[in-house]
């Protein structure tokens, strides 16, 4: 068995396709055994102010969403005590392929990276091996 180093994964998105396909491609991959899907941005905020949720090692995050976006949700977790951002990495997964967003994103110290979507288990093991090179990666 796979020792699974990354506490979970949030996904924030508003749409409940993408969530199921994400989730799939998650759960496959073994990095986590704790998957969180929400929504919206407003939700995933108060949890995580809160200390509703273990906090997530990752976060995959739209930006075009209805009542907060990305963006907005980026500027408030921005605003949350560093003891709860600390050890939580942000990438941004949307269909927006805009170089404004791209840039606005690279600009962001919070964001680690931008990818489009769809999430891949390929792409998924990318990150995993960037951002945490000690992870076991699975087969």
């Amino acid at each position: 068995m796979m020792n699974n180093s990354l506490n979970s994964i949030l996904l924030i998105d508003d749409d409940p396709m993408v969530h199921f396909l994400n989730e799939k491609v998650v759960q496959k991959s073994g990095y986590t055994v704790d998957t969180i899907s929400l929504s919206g941005a407003q939700k995933a905020l108060e949890l995580i102010e809160k200390g509703s949720i273990g906090l997530p090692s990752l976060i995959f995050l739209d930006l075009n969403m209805p009542g907060l976006s990305g963006w907005d949700f980026l500027e408030r977790f921005a605003k949350i005590p560093l003891q709860k951002q600390k050890g939580i990495t942000i990438i941004i997964l949307s269909t927006s392929e805009n170089p404004r967003d791209q840039a606005r994103a690279e600009q962001s110290s919070l964001v680690k990276q931008y990818i489009t979507k769809p999430l891949s288990k390929n792409l998924l093991r990318q990150i995993v091996e960037d951002q945490w090179p000690a992870t076991p990666l699975k087969a």
